[in-house]
């Protein structure tokens, strides 16, 4: 049994890599995972989903992606072991690998995910994208929403208005006295009037 330490180093180092950056593109793979009988305490599928998930900073696993990321997890000897495998959308394998990373079934699942994100994350495609075969499609963006139609208002008739009384609410709202002017000297100008 080796401990988890290179894994949780890796973690670190991803969240540092992560900080200030532009959002990476994305990938989209489906997932196949299968845990051999007899192994106990295995977090479900979903479950292993949602780790995948929280360790991109989205959801990379889409049921109708065309890659297909298998891991099946099966005993060896008395610890649980997984074996990982990503094939393109045309079954050609692209990434095969083993490990024994934890201490039970669950601690073997989460260090699935984090292995999963460092081999198929931003730091496997360094400065570059990832490859077309597991690129995810962009989100098609839907066009822009119709502007509301124009309100014109037309102006009320003549006869309209000659009908209609004024009432107080309907009158225009009287400007607020003027405060008396202090009446200048004779002779004095003030520097704004000519």
């Amino acid at each position: 049994m080796r401990p988890a330490a290179p894994l949780l180093a890796a973690a670190s180092l991803l969240a540092a890599a992560s900080v200030g950056a532009e959002p990476p593109p994305k990938i989209a793979t489906r997932l196949v995972y299968t845990t051999a009988p007899g192994i106990a305490g295995c977090p479900s599928e979903a479950a292993l989903t949602d780790m995948i998930g929280s360790y991109f900073g989205y959801q990379p696993i889409q049921p109708e992606a065309g890659p297909v990321l298998t891991v099946a997890v099966h005993a060896k000897g008395k610890q649980p072991a997984a074996d990982l495998s990503m094939r393109d959308a045309e079954g050609t394998v692209r990434w095969e690998e083993s490990t024994e990373e934890g201490t039970d079934c669950d601690d073997l699942v989460e260090n699935v995910a984090l292995l999963i994100r460092l081999r198929l994350g931003p730091l496997a495609w360094g400065s570059k994208p990832p490859p077309a075969w597991i690129a995810a499609e962009p989100p098609a963006h839907a066009p822009p929403p119709a502007p509301p139609p124009a309100l014109i208002a037309s102006p009320p008739s003549a006869s309209a208005a000659e009908d209609k009384p004024i009432r107080p609410a309907d009158a225009p709202a009287a400007a607020p006295p003027k405060e008396k002017e202090e009446e200048a000297p004779p002779g004095f100008r003030s520097p704004s009037c000519p």
